[in-house]
Order: structure tokens, then sequence, then C-alpha cells
């Protein structure tokens, strides 16, 4: 076991207060190929040029990024991610597999015209972060989570770990830095547009930490690195960009035993939900995301991309990738990946519980039990229980081999 700076982890049940809100939760299971879900959504036509993305269709030379490309002997080294487990166990709402449908336009507040939280029809897809409800000594956990994860990139060749370990580490660290930035500039409604530096630079392009020497910022932790020196198209599903859009961040940390097993996991949630692909009039189509990964991951587009989705689309998913129709990305779904869209709102009083909640938390909370009863009647659900809020969440039950090594 590789030594790992000690951090104490804060009491992060904590900052749900004594909350009796309860959900009704249930242990998921993945969508698998052969499972057909009712695809009800058109997207509204988005004219978004390919070019406009401003994703380059080479990666060119490594440069710098040549200090992690991974080394052909690795060392049998491994990393104990138990507090990223508890941290992430503590702070995540699983909201279950899609339905492939739209959310109903929320219901506005009595007497207001103001749109209060979510409002994106794609809102319950993917699982939640509780960013409104972190106190002060729960972000600054997260925090000293993510200094500990760049600790451990400066004190180790993450380059001669295990292949698996790099990949976990990777994400792990990316994640964390997403999370922790979040917190720190919460309220945030739009996680991508936040600017750092006098320079102003987008969060995905600010050089937020450095390894070995080399400044990094999360899309060189994606693009440069993990797209570049794995040609394995499951891995741009690991990497959790902090909204509506992203793929899965789950309820426990990345980890190099079980990288390849939930990697599947990821993949088949985000390839049959509609952000990652959807009907249109004309087109059908796929996450930005895709766009990203481009360069390293599928060189021969669409080509290499539609034979990726294959392998893990549903038969409704599989029918849009076999119409013939061109492939196009839809529009990007920004908003935070919270409860209440990352709108500001006061934190819980003690003493006053359930009352000093938002009504758009109330709401969203209600909306995911809504979601989990259909789940249910679909029978896409293994068992229901009651899950109070101040525990949320619970991982999927996830079946495969978990020791794969991802090339």
């Amino acid at each position: 076991m590789m030594h790992r700076r000690a951090v104490a982890p804060h009491s992060l049940l904590l900052l749900f207060g004594a909350s009796a809100l309860a959900l009704g939760a249930c242990s998921t299971t993945p969508d698998t190929p052969t499972e057909a879900a009712d695809d009800t959504a058109v997207m509204d036509e988005v004219d978004v040029p390919t070019g406009e993305l401003g994703f380059a269709t080479e990666l060119g030379e490594p440069g710098a990024f040549a200090a992690f490309e991974p080394v052909p002997v690795a060392n049998g080294r491994t990393i104990d991610y138990s507090v990223i487990d508890d941290a992430l166990g503590a702070i995540v709402l699983d909201t279950g597999p899609s339905l492939r449908r739209f959310a109903r336009a929320p219901v506005r507040e009595a007497g207001s015209r103001i749109q209060r939280g979510h409002d994106s029809p794609l809102r319950l897809e993917g699982n939640k972060i509780f960013f409104s409800r972190f106190d002060r000594s729960t972000t600054e956990s997260m925090r000293e989570y993510t200094d500990s994860l760049i600790a451990i990139g400066n004190q180790v060749d993450i380059a001669k770990l295990p292949k698996n370990e790099q990949l976990a580490y990777w994400y792990n660290l990316h994640n964390m830095i997403v999370i922790a930035t979040i917190a720190e500039e919460y309220p945030v409604a739009r996680p991508r547009d936040m600017t750092f530096g006098e320079d102003k630079v987008k969060f995905h392009d600010a050089k937020l930490v450095t390894i070995r020497g080399v400044p990094l910022s999360l899309r060189d932790i994606r693009r440069n690195i993990v797209y570049r020196y794995w040609d394995d198209p499951r891995v741009m599903y690991g990497f959790f960009h902090g909204d509506l859009a992203s793929p899965n961040i789950r309820t426990y940390a990345w980890k190099g035993s079980t990288v390849s097993r939930d990697l599947d996991s990821n993949a088949a949630e985000f390839v049959n939900a509609l952000r990652g692909v959807s009907r249109g009039r004309n087109v059908t189509y796929v996450s930005p995301l895709y766009y990203e990964a481009q360069a390293g991951l599928f060189p021969n587009w669409p080509t290499d991309l539609k034979a990726h989705l294959s392998k893990f689309a549903s038969e409704d998913a599989q029918e849009l990738i076999d119409s013939g129709k061109p492939i196009a990305p839809w529009r990007y779904e920004d908003r935070t990946a919270d409860l209440v869209g990352g709108e500001p709102y006061s934190k819980m009083t003690p003493g006053m519980g359930i009352d000093s909640m938002p009504q758009a938390f109330r709401d969203y909370v209600r909306e995911v039990g809504q979601k989990f009863e259909t789940l249910q009647e679909q029978g896409r659900l293994r068992s229901a229980t009651v899950t109070i809020i101040d525990v949320p969440g619970t991982e999927w039950d996830v079946e495969g081999d978990a020791s794969g090594e991802v090339d």
C-alpha cells in the first residue's frame, strides 16, 4: 500500500443537518444493450457546426505531457482512496438511469414569475452533488482531499504505476479539482464559464494544478494525457465536468482494481441517456463531449464513434445510430450538477429542519423520487428502500469483470 498523506476527514454528513426529508431511493441496474426504453424525445434543431466547438481534430506533439506517458513495465503500487470514498458517499445523490424522456417544465414558486432551480429537460439525468448544502468545513475538506492527491502526484511517478492505477489517479484528481473548485466558488450556475487569473481563462483551460513541474488544466488531463495515452473510448466516461452534460460522478472513488467495470457502467448510463444519444428531426444528436475526445479516441469520425456507441446502446439508441441520419452535436447542458441549478440560497438553519430548504431543492428531490417509482414500474430496479437525505445515494449494483485492464 502506498503511503498517503493523512487528511483528517470532517463529518460530511453534518452538512445535511437533521433533515427528515426522505427520498425513495433504490439499488439501480445499469441498462444493458438488450434493454429498450421509451425514447419520446425529439430535440429542437440547433445548428452547431463542428468547427465552432473549438476542438482540434489532432492532438499534436506531446511536449511536456510526455512525462506522463505510461511506462511499459510498471511497479505494483496502489493508492488508497478510502477518504475520497467517504467524501463521495456523503455528497453524491444517485439519481438512477435515464428514462429517455424530457423532464416536465418545473412549477414556478407561488406568486412569482421567477423560475428557481433547474429547468433543463435533462435535469433528472446523471448523479448530483449537494453543493448548496456545503458548509465551510465541507468545502475546506474537498480542498484538503484535492491537495492530498496533488501531493501524491508530485511524490510518486504516476507513469510507473500499473496502467489502471494511473487511470484511477487521473480520474480522482480531475474530479476532486472540479468538486473543490465549484464548492469554493459556489453559487455557480455554469461551471465552465468560471474564469481564473488576470487573463480570465475559462475553468477547463485554466492551469489549476502542477504535477511534476508540468502545469495542468482539466482539459490537459483529459485530452493531453488520458485521451493521448489510452486508446479505449470508455476512458472518457470517468471524467466529471460538474454540469448536467457530464458523465456520471460515482458515489465512490475510482480504483485501479475496478476501473474497467465502472467504466462499463458509466458508458452504458451515458450512451443510453438523452445527453449521450438523442433524436433530432433530420440528425442524430450526440454529446459535444464526443467531439472533445475525437482526436484521441475517434480518429476515423464518425465510424469509430458509431462502433463505440453500438457496444453500449439499448435498442432505441441503436435505432438512432443505425438510422443513416448524420451525426451532430446537441447543445451543451451546462448548468451545475446539483439539486438547485447552482443558484444562491441560504444554508439550513440549525433547528429549522426541512422548512429551511428552498422549494427548488424539495421539488427536485420529489422529482427524483417519482423517477424511481417509474423505474421500478419498468422493472429496472432490483429493490426499493427509503433513504433519509442526510445519507444520500446508493451505489449501482454492477455486474461484469472488474479486473480487466483498460488500454
